[in-house]
């Protein structure tokens, strides 16, 4: 995302952290076999609905975050009247995650990278 960095509602946090999640972790093979987390709730969802519970409620601590600093950005006016954040941060997690999916499957780096440079737009398409 580099240079357009502070055209983004939120700054360059919420640029960095999408790069950083798809880039370095995903993509960076942190994890032999990808994200344990999203490999954790998808295993665990029917077996331990508790610990995949858990493992759901830090990936909406990271939309928290998200949208703790999509909230600065509306407080600074750089958002659109009306955007939702919480639906925004929701969905840009919902969206690494979809690519991190595809990429654990496939190796294939195009998804991530698309929906790194399609967050990116989507984001731009929030400012004021």
């Amino acid at each position: 995302m580099g240079d357009a960095d502070h055209t983004i509602p939120g700054g360059p946090r919420i640029a960095r952290t999408i790069e950083n999640d798809l880039r370095d972790y995903c993509c960076g093979e942190v994890f032999e076999g990808g994200c344990f987390f999203f490999n954790s709730l998808v295993e665990l969802s029917g077996q331990y609905p508790e610990m995949s519970g858990r493992i759901v409620d830090g990936f909406m601590q990271f939309a928290d975050l998200l949208a703790l600093w999509l909230e600065e950005a509306k407080a600074e006016g750089k958002l659109k009247q009306g955007v939702r954040i919480k639906e925004v941060a929701d969905f840009i997690v919902i969206s690494i995650n979809g690519a991190a999916a595809l990429y654990v499957a496939t190796r294939d780096s195009r998804f991530t990278r698309a929906c790194e440079r399609q967050l990116h737009s989507y984001i731009q398409s929030l400012r004021a």
